[in-house]
């Protein structure tokens, strides 16, 4: 009987190690699936990105009245719309502004798609978000542009 007990408790034994086997197997091949679908989300974020940037302008006014941009986003509009005709914009003024400026959006074609104003109460060496809101027709395109003036 001794003989089959020690084969019983062998087994059970390498039964134990084959599952903390299979077990290290799996979390493996979970850690590669979580990275996969991590640089997954990565390139899809970044190609939404792309295909949504609008490029920004600044005319000379805007220049002389010492603004710049950072970053800029193309969104939907709140209401839930399906038209891309918000632009949120970081703007960099570097001196004390009080002015409304004209936004002006083109397709593709370069024909003119919309306009927003964009007032502005900034002192100098600041910065912030401001948002346009194009009329609810205008769809901001990533071939088109925006000129601030």
């Amino acid at each position: 009987m001794r003989p089959l007990t020690a084969l019983l408790l062998a087994s059970l034994l390498g039964c134990g190690r084959a599952k903390e086997g299979v077990k290290d197997a799996i979390n493996k091949g979970g850690e590669i699936a979580g990275q996969t679908a991590g640089e997954f989300i990565k390139g899809a974020k970044e190609g939404v990105e792309e295909t949504f940037a609008v490029p920004v302008e600044l005319g000379e006014r805007p220049r002389d009245l010492g603004i710049t941009t950072g970053q800029i986003r193309a969104t939907a509009a709140p209401d839930g719309g399906e038209r891309t005709n918000v632009l949120e914009l970081y703007l960099i003024h570097a001196k004390e502004v009080t002015d409304t400026l004209l936004a002006k959006a083109y397709d593709a074609d370069g024909l003119e798609i919309g306009r927003a104003r964009l007032p502005l109460h900034a002192a100098a060496n600041s910065a912030g978000w401001c948002i346009l809101t194009f009329p609810e027709q205008t769809d901001l395109e990533s071939k088109g542009k925006v000129v601030l003036e």
